[in-house]
């Protein structure tokens, strides 16, 4: 292979590497409510503030705003060892899945808390 052949291959495979890397990050100052998510098409983005208020089985989860509440599939590495209970309000982005034939599915790709404080095991607050 020629000399330009191969710079064009590294070069290739490096642009192909750097966009494989890429990675959406939410502009969270542009928070959805979960009445809009529910009219959103399939594989549109959200950035979502409220509270988790509920388990229902492994890796989903009722979700409320003030408009109301939805059902999000967290997966366990998401959480980062966050401590998170009803109480704490917290920020989700993520992406609107929807099949023909099935339900809407809202996959969580990142959690933060609103407030930044990170509760201990035994609920309160660390000091600062």
């Amino acid at each position: 292979m020629s000399k330009l052949g191969v710079f064009l291959f590294v070069g290739v495979m490096f642009g192909l590497s750097q966009t494989a890397a890429s990675q959406f990050v939410s502009d969270s100052t542009n928070v959805q409510t979960v009445a809009a998510i529910k009219q959103m098409d399939d594989n549109a983005w959200f950035t979502l503030e409220g509270h988790i208020v509920k388990q229902v089985r492994e890796e989903k989860y009722i979700f409320r705003d003030q408009s109301g509440e939805i059902e999000v599939e967290i997966d366990n590495d998401k959480w980062k060892g966050r401590k998170v209970d009803p109480g704490t309000k917290v920020r989700i982005a993520g992406k609107v899945e929807k099949e023909w034939l099935r339900s809407m599915e809202v996959e969580v790709k990142r959690i933060e808390l609103v407030d930044g404080e990170i509760k201990a095991q035994d609920g309160s607050s660390p000091a600062r």
